[in-house]
């Protein structure tokens, strides 16, 4: 039914009125009485209009009412039938864990910077499902994965202590009994927050400390996690309250398997249990070769060497790793003399991976023997800027890894990679290319100011792709196994007008990518120059 269309309201003349009205007067006698008689009328009037209006403003209300309740009636309806609303509760509950935004894998660089943001992402994530209707905000407070981060960080800013405590201990709840990974700063030992944490602290499956930590809390924490607690990370200095040989609760936990940890700390662990361990080598002492002969189940080790020694008290003996599977090291400015050390005294028969970061001038002596122990592996990566290494160390260490399926090469100078792309690009004299199966490549940080990188690229990838008409021709040589993801990224920054990106080139790295490579390039003004 159309609505009736409605006069739109003449704005009142009081002049025409006034002009009405005394015409009015004329023709009647024009006498007081009659006026006021005609007053009188006016005003009654006025009454019943007022009354009329005024009943059909209730009605009109009494109509409003019911529009809008049949307006909520729809909208409930509607809210009932919604796709959404069909939705079994445990889909729903997977649509909100993968609602979470997840940063891309962050540089290594910037890895705690990403880190801090992606936990801030979650917090936030987690109240906005939370607020968006009663029923998503039941499946939410119902679902205890929503409310635990990894891991939470428990630091205060800018809000007081109780209001920061009472919201964690609001968080706290929500996880139910899941196991928690606590990331705890200086603010948390204040008491008030102290008290949320120890309350949970029998269902923390991982603890980190990034800054300095009194003696008396870590023990308090660990005597109440030691049935659960699986990983702990000691990063910065411990206030020695209390002695360090009453911290003895760390050797009765079962499942503590990965731990980061100055070695100097004269801490008690279960060494002989702990399979990942991060150490931050910082002053010289001997004490880490003894424990890492105690450490017979180890599969990983990072070890952060800050410290610059021209040698130690005692040789170390050589230590036997049979499970380790993956070992790094990271050489800081200074310190990149004692990488012959480790390098001698380890013997890890089944190591697949090996990473050394900051390593200076190679020790390729003690990278030899290190590598005839090791012959199993296939992960190899080297990083920072002062490496230095010659063509023919280059070629021994990749001749030393057979199986090495893996290489990465992080801030890469212009002469290792140089060096690289000969030593990849062509057979050697017996006619053999080094590393066989080498199919992943990663080279990061490219400082090159030369037109020459796009055409070296461009020969380091061909070296190893045939397509499949060229494997058909017999091109490929049997022994030799195709990229499968090669990586490369330059940040010079080279704006030169010189250094242009042909058609011919690009069009050739997009028939790479048409033939199944995997291929990222991310080369000065690439991206600038496609459309040129």
């Amino acid at each position: 039914m159309a609505s009736p269309s409605l006069t739109p309201l003449r704005k009142i003349s009081m002049r025409r009125i006034v002009v009405q009205q005394q015409a009015r007067i004329q023709t009647a006698s024009g006498s007081k009485t009659q006026i006021e008689d005609f007053v009188s009328e006016a005003e009654s009037r006025i009454l019943s209009l007022t009354e009329e209006i005024e009943a059909l403003q209730a009605q009109i209300a009494s109509l409003s009412e019911l529009r809008d309740s049949e307006r909520a009636v729809s909208a409930a309806l509607r809210h009932l039938i919604a796709p959404a609303r069909c939705l079994p509760v445990e889909l729903l509950r997977l649509i909100f864990s993968l609602a979470f935004r997840h940063l891309d894998a962050p540089d290594r660089r910037d890895f705690q910077l990403e880190l801090s943001e992606q936990r801030k992402f979650h917090i936030q994530d987690a109240y906005r499902l939370s607020h968006v209707c009663s029923d998503w905000r039941a499946v939410a407070l119902g679902t205890p994965e929503i409310w635990v981060a990894s891991p939470l960080v428990v630091s205060r800013s800018r809000q007081s202590i109780d209001s920061y405590a009472e919201g964690l201990g609001f968080w706290f709840t929500r996880s139910a009994q899941l196991p928690l990974s606590l990331s705890l700063q200086p603010s948390a030992e204040a008491p008030q927050m102290a008290n949320e944490i120890l309350a949970v602290a029998s269902r923390c499956r991982s603890l980190r400390f990034p800054r300095a930590v009194s003696a008396s809390f870590l023990l308090q924490l660990g005597n109440i996690s030691r049935s659960s607690l699986e990983e702990l990370e000691i990063c910065d200095d411990i206030e020695q309250d209390i002695g360090f040989e009453s911290i003895s609760c760390f050797t009765e936990m079962p499942r503590l398997r990965k731990l980061t940890l100055d070695p100097c700390l004269p801490i008690p662990m279960p060494w002989a249990q702990l399979t990942d361990i991060s150490f931050i080598y910082t002053d010289g002492e001997d004490s880490i070769f003894t424990i890492l002969t105690q450490c017979k189940q180890l599969v990983r080790a990072h070890i952060l060497v800050q410290i610059h020694r021209n040698g130690f008290s005692i040789a170390p003996s050589l230590i036997v790793l049979n499970y380790l599977r993956v070992l790094s090291f990271d050489f800081e400015q200074g310190a990149f003399d004692v990488m012959s050390v480790f390098l001698d005294c380890i013997f890890a028969p089944f190591l697949n991976e090996l990473c050394l970061e900051n390593p200076g001038t190679l020790a390729e002596d003690s990278l030899t023997v290190f590598q005839l122990r090791s012959t199993d592996i296939t992960k190899l990566s080297l990083g920072g800027p002062i490496i230095n290494i010659s063509l023919q160390a280059l070629k021994n260490v990749l001749r030393r890894a057979p199986l090495l399926t893996h290489l990465s090469i992080e801030r890469c100078p212009v002469y290792t990679f140089e060096v690289l792309t000969r030593a990849l690009a062509s057979p050697g004299s017996d006619s053999q290319f080094l590393v066989p199966q080498l199919n992943t490549l990663t080279l990061t940080d490219i400082m090159w100011r030369d037109p020459g990188l796009v055409d070296a690229v461009q020969s380091l990838i061909l070296a190893r792709w045939w397509t499949d008409d060229e494997i058909a021709a017999g091109f490929k040589p049997a022994a030799v196994g195709p990229w499968s993801r090669v990586n490369i990224r330059d940040v010079s920054g080279y704006t030169g007008e010189s250094y242009r990106i042909s058609p011919e080139v690009l069009d050739g790295i997009d028939s790479l990518r048409q033939t199944g490579l995997d291929v990222d390039i991310e080369i000065a003004e690439w991206n600038q120059n496609v459309d040129k």
